[in-house]
């Protein structure tokens, strides 16, 4: 496979990125109260964008209202509160996972058309070079994103009820697995983006669509024969 082992590299860790920020995003376990103490928090569960409370009340809630279950964040059971539940810290996590996602998977699409060589050797390049970029990013916005979010959950006492009872769970850490991880896939790509560049011409990249490219002028040629 020569060079191309960086690129095959580069997919798979980057992909194994990817799956843990899916996971990340859509499982409610970035806090849980700790054990035995659900009574006291009034607070089961909270994802990014799902929260289950057990007998939830909140003094600035005119209406009096205890809550129960588990909702969507957005979802009508917490207009009156929402401002509340979602601060700006909060707001700004959701926004940067949300983009992780978006830009994690263009990375795997485009990961994808390197692989399959379907490229022009430039393009190829150019696309290897934003691969390696596009992964940082992920790796970088994780760590302010983690950062940030484990930060302000523990000391911000204006949000939801008794912080010393309350613990980051399982979902923040696949988020913060999946960007060191999306640093390792950069790596790999920076790899295959210096070894194309040096290789030139005798680069895997080069040669596998030259090559496609002497097949498809080959049989084009051989076409136009037969029928003369």
């Amino acid at each position: 496979m020569g060079d191309m082992i960086w690129a095959v590299g580069g997919f798979i860790i980057g992909l194994l990125s990817i799956m843990m920020i899916v996971l990340a995003f859509a499982t409610p376990y970035w806090i849980q109260p700790e054990p035995g103490h659900v009574i006291s928090t009034q607070l089961q569960k909270l994802g990014l964008w799902e929260i289950c409370f057990q007998g939830y009340n909140d003094i600035r809630d005119g209406l009096g209202r205890v809550y129960n279950g588990c909702y969507w964040v957005f979802a009508r059971e917490y207009d009156v509160i929402r401002k509340y539940l979602i601060p700006s810290w909060f707001a700004t996590a959701q926004a940067l996972e949300t983009l992780n996602l978006v830009l994690g998977l263009l990375c795997v699409l485009f990961g994808l058309l390197v692989l399959i060589r379907c490229l022009s050797s430039s393009a190829q390049k150019y696309t290897v070079l934003s691969l390696a970029v596009g992964y940082l990013v992920i790796g970088v916005l994780s760590a302010i994103l983690c950062t940030f979010f484990g930060i302000n959950a523990g000391t911000d006492r204006s949000w939801l009820k008794q912080p010393q009872f309350r613990h980051l769970a399982w979902s923040f850490y696949v988020a913060v697995i999946g960007g060191i991880i999306a640093f390792f896939a950069s790596m790999c790509y920076v790899v295959y983006y210096m070894k194309i560049r040096k290789g030139g011409e005798t680069s895997t990249a080069y040669r596998a669509y030259e090559m496609r490219n002497y097949r498809q002028n080959h049989r084009a040629a051989s076409s136009n024969r037969f029928y003369k």
